[in-house]
């Protein structure tokens, strides 16, 4: 498609009416029903050793059984999106959609750009995306289908694959900044840099750029077994892909002896497949793994104690604080193993150095119907307050 037809065919539907969100609700339970009822089973099956998690009993229960399609239908599911509009937008009659959002996806989960757009549609928006490379296929499979249950859909969804290392990928990108309203950005640091130099500096940019996400673990919670044991398993299910991801574990102890009987401990009660890891999770480590070991404050991380790949830091509780606002990065999701008795007060800690949640390790990565994306409410975000005088 020309620059030119995509700009006159977004130019036409912005002079419509808004989108409604009853429109895209229709259009996502017919999806929903679609794969329980098995419709889509050959496609999953086809990419389901790339993209998701294996394991996967494939037959009439593999919709259940596997955590990546059991969340995303969670996340698309009408209840869980009417609760969002109730939560995001009490007051819709004083917000209207943006008008055209860009989506930049990352790669770290199938089907992102997708999602991204879904939260563009429900807020009223003309959605362009530009998916990562890996999520392509995913995330154009969805639209695709979003489309087919609801054709109205059609001109509020479009999408572009302009691969990275293309010669003109900055002229392309720029062409469609600036037919946007907004550029909600997925990514790391280099990515949210990139746009924002070609964005210049009066156009809005959203982002959702990486963050960090980690477990605390007191001297006393080494004795909650149960807790460990889900914290391993948490790390071996989302392989360090996403921001809520258990990115490094900070043990309390006094010193580096401490800490490595700590660690021996932690693996000598607990039980985990290794081989769940995979050569996907191997690739994520090394952009992870590597920059968190190097940039961790402090000795303990250079001595490679991990856990399933995850680095270990040790801690006191007097330095905690400092220690989490001193990092580099934005916190997100907190884990804690701890007794009942201190939670509170660590709790708060973690919260006042950053942290926007504070989770049991097992579930850090779970979505709970109607919380926000890092403290943020994204249907608020791709919505403005507009005002006309009464005269």
């Amino acid at each position: 498609m020309k620059f030119e037809e995509l700009e006159f065919k977004i130019n036409k539907t912005l002079k419509e009416e808004y989108l409604q969100p009853e429109k895209v609700l229709h259009a996502l339970g017919k999806l929903s029903d679609n794969v329980k009822s098995g419709y889509y089973d050959s496609f999953i099956k086809a990419i389901g050793e790339k993209f998701f998690t294996g394991g996967i009993k494939w037959g009439e229960t593999y919709r259940e059984t596997d955590p990546q399609i059991s969340r995303a239908l969670k996340l698309i599911s009408e209840d869980t999106l009417r609760q969002r509009l109730k939560n995001e937008l009490p007051d819709a009659s004083d917000r209207v959609p943006l008008g055209v959002i860009l989506h930049i996806g990352a790669g770290n989960m199938p089907g992102l750009g997708a999602f991204s757009v879904i939260e563009g549609l429900l807020s009223g928006n003309i959605n362009v995306l530009k998916p990562a490379a890996s999520d392509s296929i995913i995330s154009g499979f969805i639209l695709r289908e979003l489309v087919r249950a609801e054709p109205e859909l059609k001109p509020y969804i479009y999408m572009f694959d302009i691969p990275s290392e293309s010669a003109d990928v900055e002229r392309k990108i720029k062409k469609l900044i600036s037919l946007s309203d907004a550029v909600s950005i997925w990514g790391g640091d280099e990515a949210v840099r990139f746009v924002r130099n070609l964005a210049g500096p009066d156009k809005r940019l959203i982002e959702w750029g990486h963050k960090f996400s980690f477990v605390c673990i007191t001297k006393r919670g080494l004795k909650d077994k149960a807790s460990l044991q889900g914290l391993l398993e948490h790390i071996s299910k989302t392989k360090m892909r996403l921001c809520s991801s258990c990115q490094a574990v900070y043990i309390e102890a006094e010193n580096s002896d401490e800490l490595y009987k700590a660690v021996q401990y932690i693996n000598s009660i607990c039980k985990y497949n290794e081989d769940t890891l995979g050569q996907d999770a191997a690739d994520t480590l090394l952009n992870y793994t590597d920059r968190l070991l190097s940039e961790l404050r402090g000795d303990d991380g250079a001595q490679g104690l991990n856990l399933l790949g995850c680095p270990v830091k040790g801690f006191d509780r007097e330095s905690l604080f400092d220690e989490l606002r001193s990092l580099p990065y934005s916190l997100q999701t907190a884990g804690l193993i701890c007794k009942d008795d201190e939670r509170a007060a660590i709790s708060q800690l973690l919260i006042k150095a950053g942290a926007h949640r504070v989770r049991k390790p097992a579930d850090m990565s779970e979505y709970i119907p109607g919380e926000y994306h890092d403290g943020r409410a994204p249907l608020y975000e791709y919505t403005r307050r507009a005002e006309i005088q009464s005269f």
